[in-house]
């Protein structure tokens, strides 16, 4: 084991200097020269082929599989898929999704099915593949994406020489072994030479899996294939650890999708090939949480933020499928090899619950990795059992986003997601001091602390906007006189230049789950330009039950400002004769009151800016559903305070109605019930939050305290400052203490408050301690 701190040499190629930089051992600056020899091949496996994902010794098993299972073999090799369908053409940088659905799925292909028809087609790609020669990377993030092309192609030549070495022509096999050799050198070439990076972006991670990919099959056999592989393993560790710690991923689940079909199939191989296992490293070993949390009831949807949906493309005019769809009619998916991977090397009773049902695509990476690994074509879970131990919901405490959900089950669930914290989350701070060629990108991120999405009834209710210029005015926040938070109107440059340590002051506290409640404190005035003198930039979220919503914000600065808060969502909200306003969208809806005055309250179409690559020449405007907007006066000190109530469309919106009794206590009442709020210390709460629910009789049904005590006029909780939720017992009189953690995802038994009183009325109740 390397001592915690060495010194290491850092050669920057392109400048030839030698610096002296003290860093941890474990996180070596990409642009060092390790000493040789780190990455080695197990000796059972060296001079061996294919290696990647199967051995000699696994080989046998899924050819017989692709030769015996008709429905298998036609699932993953279809006769008009991909590989077969696709004309051979020179291979250019726009065509990034060639090398390995391609090349790589017609190398799997033949080597499992036998089929001539494979290696026909490859050998009519030869020419092409030796036209297209090695391609350079200028610098990361380049409008051509070249370096998401020397990533990919990359995987996919790697795949094709690992799968088809000895087993074809040598014209077939010295082809690819020279297309690959050469792209390697090359992209090793360009990305040692560049003097920082953005470790946690997939411009980056993507060329560097493929370079790690690509030395991990020519280790044994190339001179220079040592030091690629060395130099590639220490960035990709790199990239892993710059990625939020919590699995909560920055870029959005469209990105993360994306991004992971590259790191993933690699930090497997690194593993089957030299014994390293990065699959614990915290990013992968917590993405089942994010997957679970992040999928909706309904799994056509995810929780859309960041850069999420379907954008346009550079050409001005057209743009990526489903662009032009209805808002949030298009689905979400992400290939089903990376989570059956991640299952694999760590299962986990999520992922088991995740892939329930699936279907694995034939496409890509998917077909590649699955029909050598026979992934099932449509996934069976063991969920019923196992989900016991995982609640639904979840605090991701580095990236400060709260998630909750009435359970695991039902389609129609509500499930809301909380977010105030810096966009790469707050372990990002440290790296960076500790690692000086770093220099974030975080393009896909979107200046939205404070923000929250909210789903019920298999609908949104709540929702961002996708892809586009980031603005704030397009998130559920708030606008400071009529401009957002940081840099916004640019595609992928709202955090460039903006000090980390000045984002990382973005927090989320007082987090609160249950069963029927989540709430938090969004403190997120370090959002916004410095220029504004922001005091206070608050907002107290809590939901009760899944229906009943409070939220409560509060601004300060030494002069006055005018604050716009926002609501979006993909119907138009209209406002009835008592001042509140309804949204139906479907079989969902919201009744939503403003509880303050206001200078105005309008709902307007959200019109967003989609054009990305030249918005100071063309402008390419979209419709993505409606936003309420409330605006206040201008003032040193701002309140807003708004209650929601979330119904089918079948409740009658009427019914709903809500008063704040005094700055801090919210009642709140439906057809089904009543529900009293608290939120900050006041003369009834000492504490942050608190609530009581009671069912359309009026008996209570449930309270509970965020705090030491909760002193109402017919009810009262005291107890040692800490949470606890009340639940009725089984019909016996009895109050269960049904939780008194402020994170119940970590796996701690609950211990009972020290000198807990609960009382109704006056009388002191019966409470039931929790099982350990």
């Amino acid at each position: 084991m390397l001592p915690r701190s060495v010194f290491i040499a850092i050669s920057i190629m392109a400048a030839f200097k030698m610096t002296l930089v003290k860093v941890s051992a474990e996180a070596a600056p990409a642009g060092a020269k390790p000493a040789a020899g780190t990455i080695v091949v197990k000796p059972e496996l060296r001079g061996k082929h294919p290696r990647l994902f199967v051995s000699e010794d696994d080989l046998p098993s899924a050819i017989n599989r692709c030769r015996t299972d008709e429905s298998w073999r036609k699932h993953y090799f279809r006769s008009n898929g991909d590989e077969l369908k696709t004309a051979p053409r020179p291979i250019g940088l726009k065509e990034r999704w060639l090398p390995a659905p391609v090349l790589g799925k017609l190398a799997v292909a033949y080597a499992l099915c036998g089929d001539s028809v494979y290696l026909e087609r490859l050998q009519a790609w030869l020419p092409f593949i030796r036209e297209s020669g090695p391609v350079a990377i200028r610098h990361i993030g380049s409008r051509d994406n070249a370096d998401l092309f020397c990533g990919q192609m990359l995987t996919g030549l790697a795949i094709s020489y690992d799968m088809l070495k000895g087993r074809v022509p040598p014209e077939v096999e010295n082809t690819l072994r020279n297309s690959l050799v050469a792209q390697a050198r090359q992209t090793y070439t360009d990305l040692v030479a560049i003097r920082h990076y953005p470790y946690e972006q997939n411009h980056f991670s993507i060329p560097v899996s493929g370079l790690l990919l690509a030395s991990l099959v020519l280790l044994d056999e190339e001179a220079d294939a040592a030091a690629w592989a060395d130099w590639s393993a220490h960035a990709f560790r790199r990239c892993l650890e710059a990625l939020s710690p919590d699995g909560w991923f920055f870029e959005g689940m469209n990105y993360w999708g994306y991004t992971m079909q590259f790191p993933v199939p690699v930090a497997y191989a690194l593993w089957r090939i030299t014994g390293e296992n990065l699959f614990e490293t915290s990013a992968l070993k917590n993405a089942p949480f994010y997957l679970a949390h992040n999928f909706l009831p309904n799994r056509d949807f995810v929780f859309d933020f960041a850069d999420w949906g379907p954008r346009v493309n550079q050409d001005g005019i057209t743009a990526q499928r489903g662009y032009d769809r209805p808002w949030h009619t298009h689905p979400t998916s992400i290939p089903t090899f990376i989570p059956a991977l991640l299952n694999r090397a760590q299962p986990h009773p999520l992922l088991d619950a995740f892939l329930e049902g699936r279907r694995a695509s034939d496409a890509g990476l998917d077909g590649i990795v699955g029909s050598l690994l026979q992934i099932p074509t449509e996934q069976k879970g063991k969920t019923s059992a196992d989900l016991s131990l995982y609640p639904p919901y979840h605090y991701f405490d580095d990236m400060e986003v709260v998630h909750w959900r009435e359970n695991w089950q039902s389609p129609g669930a509500t499930a809301i997601a909380f977010k105030s914290g810096p966009p790469g989350g707050h372990a990002m701070t440290s790296l960076l001091r500790q690692l000086p060629d770093w220099k974030p990108s975080l393009g896909h991120a979107h200046p939205d602390a404070g923000s929250f999405i909210l789903f019920s009834k298999g609908v949104f209710l709540a929702n961002d906007t996708g892809y586009a210029i980031k603005e704030t005015a397009w998130h559920n926040s708030i606008l400071v006189n009529g401009t957002g938070q940081v840099r916004g109107g640019t595609a992928w440059s709202t955090f460039k230049n903006i000090p980390y340590e000045k984002l990382d002051r973005i927090r989320m506290g007082n987090v609160w789950l249950g069963r029927r409640i989540i709430a938090g404190t969004a403190d997120f005035a370090a959002a916004y330009d410095d220029s504004l003198g922001l005091t206070t930039m608050r907002r107290n979220l809590l939901m009760v039950d899944g229906r009943y919503l409070v939220i409560s914000d509060q601004m300060e600065a030494p002069w006055p400002h005018e604050y716009e808060w926002r609501l979006h969502s993909d119907q138009a909200a209209t406002e009835d004769d008592q001042g509140r306003f309804v949204m139906t969208n479907g079989p969902g809806r919201l009744v939503i009151k403003n509880l303050h005055s206001v200078v105005s309250s309008a709902v307007s179409p959200t019109i967003v800016e989609t054009e990305l690559y030249e918005p100071e020449k063309r402008s390419r405007p979209q419709e993505r559903g409606y936003h309420l907007a409330l605006k206040s006066p201008g003032a040193e000190r701002v309140r807003f305070q708004v209650a929601i109530n979330i119904q089918s469309s079948r409740e009658n919106p009427a019914k709903f109605s809500a008063r704040e009794v005094f700055n801090g206590k919210t009642e709140l009442a439906d057809e089904n019930g009543s529900c009293t709020v608290w939120t900050g210390n006041s003369a009834e709460l000492k504490g942050q939050f608190a609530y009581i629910l009671r069912n359309a009789q009026g008996a209570v049904i449930s309270a509970g305290l965020h705090g030491s005590e909760l002193n109402a006029p017919d009810i009262s909780i005291t107890q040692k400052a800490g949470v606890v939720t009340l639940e009725p017992g089984q019909n016996d009189g009895t109050w269960r203490i049904d939780n008194v953690s402020t994170n119940p995802s970590v796996n701690s038994a609950p211990i009972p408050p020290h000198g807990l009183i609960f009382r109704i009325n006056g009388k002191q109740q019966i409470m039931v301690m929790p099982k350990s």
